[in-house]
């Protein structure tokens, strides 16, 4: 069930022309981003142990705290954008202001921050549409608690259905550990999607790469220029991302609220997402290396057609001195009355042009 928007929201909505800005405003206050009140919030309440698992859709986002199961643990999924579902969320877990903020902020630098009651992630998630060749991208947040864990993801599609499948069925360790674990595999899934991403850019470069003689020059320039400003934009969003998954597995505040036996596979999500960095830089250096290539073959081919004019230029030189010389007016020229002059002359043109192609055959200029 979707959770509508309240009516009475003490934020100020804005026109659709108008892009709403924290500038001037207190620190913690949220700033509503749908400006058009066309998104809406799903929430969802996934309950489980070992022995039992039920999922549902909670109908009032007041009553999150108390729908909660003791002794088992709880899921609270927000799915969709929602001020009003961020800030009900905030009152009633007592989470700091600017964490809230942090929240409903539409920025690519992932961050970590952890108190004594709660650990705070929040990052993008990464989409290709191969259509249009571009990255969607989707704030994700995360707030983990002692046998809860709350997820805020801007986009309404669920990527997280894989982990869901697994709980739903007791495969794997799902249900045998805590939220932590749950937290690791939702992590898990979005650094899986960045790779998948970066697979797509990958193929795309190669086939690009490939078939770089069959585009017409504009659109192939246009699609190396989009390419690298993707894998730019996603640069912005996963080399962070070594230094949030290093902080997870040192010693620190961070580190409490994941249990011991989840180290090693925090570990894994920092190798992940070095491996992810050093193939972003991998790609982004492809797509340099393959506009210079495609600038490169511009000049070249330039440079054959320059070389084609030239030598054309230069076999016409001789004869279009040899043919404005006997243009002049004068009377007394020898040839002018000479009935064999006429042929006498183009036959010396034509050996003197086919003398200059052989010579340029010869050089290796042809």
């Amino acid at each position: 069930m979707t959770h509508k928007k309240n009516k009475h929201t003490i934020h100020t909505k804005q026109t659709s022309y108008k892009r709403p800005t924290s500038l001037g405003r207190e620190p913690g206050e949220l700033v509503d981003y749908d400006i058009d009140n066309t998104k809406e919030a799903q929430i969802f309440h996934t309950s489980y142990n070992t022995d039992e698992f039920f999922r549902k859709v909670i109908d009032s986002v007041d009553n999150i705290k108390s729908s909660l199961i003791p002794n088992r643990t709880n899921w609270i999924q927000v799915n969709g954008y929602d001020i009003d579902v961020i800030e009900s969320i905030g009152r009633q877990f007592n989470i700091h202001p600017l964490v809230l903020e942090d929240i409903n902020e539409r920025v690519e630098r992932p961050k970590i921050q952890s108190t004594k009651e709660y650990c705070f992630i929040t990052m993008n998630v990464y989409i290709f549409n191969e259509e249009n060749v571009k990255i969607v991208q989707s704030r994700f947040s995360l707030l983990l608690l002692e046998d809860l864990l709350i997820t805020f993801h801007e986009s309404t599609s669920d990527h997280f259905a894989p982990v869901l499948s697994r709980l739903e069925q007791g495969i794997g360790k799902a249900r045998q550990n805590s939220s932590d674990y749950l937290a690791y595999q939702l992590l898990d899934c979005i650094i899986d999607q960045i790779f998948n991403t970066l697979q797509i850019l990958g193929e795309k470069i190669d086939s690009l790469e490939r078939d770089l003689a069959n585009f017409e020059k504009d659109n192939i320039l246009a699609l190396i220029h989009k390419i690298k400003h993707q894998l730019i934009i996603m640069r912005r969003g996963i080399w962070p991302l070594r230094e949030l998954f290093s902080s997870l597995v040192r010693e620190g505040d961070e580190q409490h609220h994941f249990s011991e036996s989840c180290t090693p596979f925090l570990r894994d999500l920092y190798d992940h997402a070095l491996q992810a960095a050093e193939i972003n830089e991998s790609l982004r250096d492809e797509t340099i290396s393959l506009l210079d290539l495609y600038l490169n073959s511009i000049a070249n081919n330039l440079n054959q057609v320059m070389k084609i004019l030239s030598i054309i230029g230069t076999i016409f030189l001789p004869l279009t001195f040899i043919t404005s010389l006997y243009g002049m007016n004068f009377t007394n020229m020898p040839e002018i009355n000479s009935p064999y002059g006429y042929p006498t002359i183009i036959v010396v043109m034509l050996g003197i042009a086919g003398f200059m192609l052989y010579y340029f055959k010869k050089k290796k200029w042809l």
